[in-house]
């Protein structure tokens, strides 16, 4: 892992900083990790343009490193030469909305990436708009964490109109300030798409997000994870969605944090151990 710290990255340095970045590839193959440190450009050019020399990089990980709409244009260039990168990480960085749809709009030319991570980065409904249209056009784009991020209800429906059209299994949308006209914008596609897995914990939704999960569900969609735990749902909220439970395929159904009576939730489990079998 590269670490800021370990050297004072200047741009007559850069040949020094290349050699240290090939070493890290060296040591660590598959992954390659910046966290908590700030970038400046040639920092960044300095990485973009060692990271295709480390064959068999699978994860590309970038944490709290400052990169910007800007800066990151010279990682995603590289992506096109590195067929064997799966994950790209930019978790609590600067990118926005502009950022955000520049970088998906990147993983065209990438095809081998299946897991793209945008949390905390201030990406807006703007930046979903901005990103749903490339969505369907990456077949094997597979899971996209957004949390943290303030979609609003006017996001979720925005990237609930793109599912459809698109190949994720697997979507991220905890701690996205995302109510009940949000939640139900998601749960009218869950048939339509091949979502999988939807994380909304920590979100506004309440019991009338609950029955739109609920309805959906009983058309048996693809969906098997569907967590909904600290949101505002009450008893009666969970005893719809419990109710069509064995209609689904659910194998697990989050709803801790929300009042919810334990016997309740252990009637959850049990469903959903069933449902596992099925």
């Amino acid at each position: 892992e590269y670490m800021g710290n370990t050297r004072v990255l200047e741009s007559r340095l850069m040949a020094a900083v290349r050699q240290h970045i090939d070493a890290v590839l060296a040591e660590h193959g598959e992954t390659f990790s910046v966290r908590h440190t700030f970038l400046k450009h040639d920092d960044i050019h300095a990485i973009a343009t060692s990271l295709p020399r480390a064959d068999g990089l699978q994860t590309v990980n970038f944490f709290a490193a400052g990169l910007t709409a800007q800066t990151v244009q010279p990682l995603l260039k590289m992506l096109a030469e590195m067929p064997s990168v799966r994950q790209l990480r930019l978790t609590l960085n600067r990118l926005g909305d502009e950022g955000a749809a520049a970088t998906v709009a990147s993983l065209a030319s990438a095809p081998g990436v299946h897991t793209l991570a945008l949390p905390s980065n201030n990406i807006s409904a703007s930046g979903i708009v901005a990103m749903a249209p490339h969505l369907g056009a990456i077949s094997t784009l597979t899971t996209l964490e957004l949390f943290s991020n303030p979609l609003y209800d006017t996001g979720a429906a925005a990237l609930a109109e793109a599912l459809s059209a698109s190949s994720l299994t697997a979507v991220d949308l905890f701690q996205c300030q995302i109510g009940d006209a949000g939640a139900e914008a998601l749960a009218s596609v869950l048939s339509s798409c091949k979502l999988e897995k939807l994380a909304l914990f920590l979100n506004e939704v309440t019991n009338s997000g609950a029955r739109a999960f609920a309805h959906a569900l009983t058309a048996a969609p693809p969906l098997r994870t569907l967590l909904l735990s600290d949101n505002k749902i009450d008893s009666e909220g969970a005893a719809v969605l419990v109710a069509a439970l064995p209609s689904s395929r659910l194998v697990r159904l989050a709803l801790g944090g929300n009042g919810v009576h334990l016997r309740t939730l252990l009637e959850i489990g049990a469903v959903c151990e069933a449902n596992s079998r099925k």
